[in-house]
């Protein structure tokens, strides 16, 4: 398996690409942070641990789909980092509502971070899309991350693509939180239903897992490493869902396998009757 390539063309014909994706970590400046009862950095330090037990280094690149910062620190990135970094993958972010861009972009000394928005995996290709407004919770895509869009699909199209977003573009079942799906996510569809080598979009922001397609293309969210969302809810409600986070395995024929693996118990006593955060 590829390593530490920003673009991997190694993978054996044979084996898929697994990747891990990290979501929605919340981290403070300060690892003492806890929010409705959690310490979001013990939090994913249990999560990095699950991962440790059950891949190893045995997978092929970390993704991390945004809200890694509660507050856009440099220390919440770097920590976040550290984490990351025994692994010894690559590890491509994006920023969500509550992240700082101009702060994650201006950390460049950490070898194994990937600033690519088209990353080559073999037969596949991942597009790091940019869906945060800013000083807004809900997402859009701009002009420039159409265009990225377009250009890069009419160029590849060849390829299998995953899509990567922080913001969902479809309804999830939440009324609470439908409200700050993609703006302009019909547009997004329009743009990427044209090509048969659109596999699969993947995204944080929801705080809970969620599965589903439309016209072939998986959709894909994955829990939160810190609290959890219930799911089917009108308001607001924390969920008894347990952190965790997911692993996805890509075959060169377009094939996707996935799982959803969480922590087993957690040493904090979460406020469930929180009315929001």
């Amino acid at each position: 398996m590829a390593t530490t390539a920003a673009t991997d063309t190694s993978a054996k014909i044979e084996n898929p690409y697994r990747i891990i994706q990290i979501t929605d970590p919340h981290l403070g400046a300060s690892r003492d942070q806890s929010v409705l009862g959690i310490n979001n950095y013990q939090s994913l330090e249990l999560v990095v641990e699950l991962v440790k037990q059950q891949q190893g280094r045995n997978f092929d690149r970390i993704v991390s789909t945004g809200d890694i910062s509660s507050e856009g620190s440099e220390q919440s990135y770097r920590d976040f980092l550290q984490l990351m970094e025994p692994f010894g993958r690559p590890i491509s972010w994006l920023p969500g509502n509550h992240d700082c861009p101009d702060t994650m972009a201006g950390i460049q000394d950490v070898p194994l971070l990937d600033p690519q928005r088209v990353v080559e995996m073999g037969a596949w290709q991942m597009l790091m899309l940019d869906s945060k407004i800013s000083g807004a919770v809900g997402g859009n895509l701009d002009q420039q991350e159409l265009e990225l869009l377009e250009v890069t699909l009419k160029v590849t199209d060849n390829k299998h693509t995953l899509f990567c977003l922080h913001h969902q573009p479809v309804d999830v079942g939440c009324g609470w939180m439908d409200p700050q799906k993609i703006r302009n996510a019909d547009r997004f569809f329009e743009i990427i239903e044209q090509y048969p080598g659109t596999k699969l979009v993947l995204w944080g922001h929801i705080h809970q897992q969620f599965e589903d397609t439309r016209n072939n293309i998986q959709l894909l969210a994955t829990p939160s490493t810190c609290h959890q969302f219930e799911p089917l809810q009108q308001q607001f409600k924390i969920g008894h869902q347990l952190p965790g986070y997911r692993w996805l395995d890509l075959y060169p024929d377009g094939r996707i396998v996935t799982g959803v693996s969480r922590i087993k118990s957690t040493p904090f006593e979460i406020d469930y009757l929180s009315e929001g955060y």
